[in-house]
């Protein structure tokens, strides 16, 4: 029998992390090729508003993506430009003192790199275009990040109850299966790598495990 083939639409929770000690078959996209033919759509840094391409002839896409659409920002998009202009020396002394007062001016100045609204509409637009090529959407929730992320960036976990509220009631609108990460790394913090943000080897093979589950949980109800 052939493998069920899966696209995971994804950000750098998906991704391999080498220098923090993630390697690529550490991933749950590679744990799950193990039973599913795997086509990754995944990136460093993507969120709703980039372009993504559903694959033909795939029977699930998994979306996991928000964190990056959500999580404070200490700089608005031209102010970044502004940087990019600075002298070196300069740029080096205004970043090293937004980075040191970072929890102060995410508190003053909350910014993010999506706002609900477009998030709502990004979602959207991705599970039509999922549902429309005849694919299963499976949306995995945003994780939970830690006190430690919390301390440096001002209202973090509250962005992404926010958001996974948006992700939950779009769920239930469309009728998508979904994965509770944000429970499991709320309660199991063990999922969560050092940098309080991203995904465990642990918390790796438990969303394979989960994604896998779910799979087959639907697969009996058909």
């Amino acid at each position: 029998m052939a493998k069920k083939r899966i696209q995971i639409i994804g950000d750098s929770l998906s991704m391999h992390r080498k220098d923090e000690g993630i390697l690529y078959k550490d991933t749950y996209p590679y744990i799950l090729s193990k039973k599913y033919e795997v086509i990754r759509t995944c990136g460093y840094g993507k969120t709703t508003n980039d372009e993504f391409k559903i694959e033909p002839d795939v029977d699930y896409v998994i979306v996991h993506l928000g964190l990056v659409d959500c999580f404070p920002r200490v700089h608005a998009k031209n102010t970044k430009l502004i940087l990019f202009y600075l002298p070196n020396q300069l740029r080096q002394m205004v970043t090293f003192f937004h980075r040191h007062y970072r929890f102060y001016f995410t508190r003053m100045f909350p910014r993010v790199t999506t706002e609900s609204d477009d998030f709502i509409g990004n979602i959207i637009k991705i599970i039509r275009a999922i549902i429309g090529s005849g694919s299963i959407p499976i949306i995995v929730d945003i994780a939970h990040v830690s006190e430690a992320v919390t301390k440096r960036n001002y209202g973090a976990n509250e962005n992404i109850e926010k958001y996974n509220d948006i992700l939950r009631r779009l769920s239930f609108h469309y009728d998508c299966e979904r994965v509770r990460l944000h429970y499991m790394t709320k309660h199991y913090p063990e999922m969560l790598h050092t940098d309080g943000q991203h995904l465990s080897k642990i918390g790796h093979r438990v969303l394979s495990g989960l994604i896998d589950d779910t799979i087959e949980g639907y697969n009996g109800r058909k």
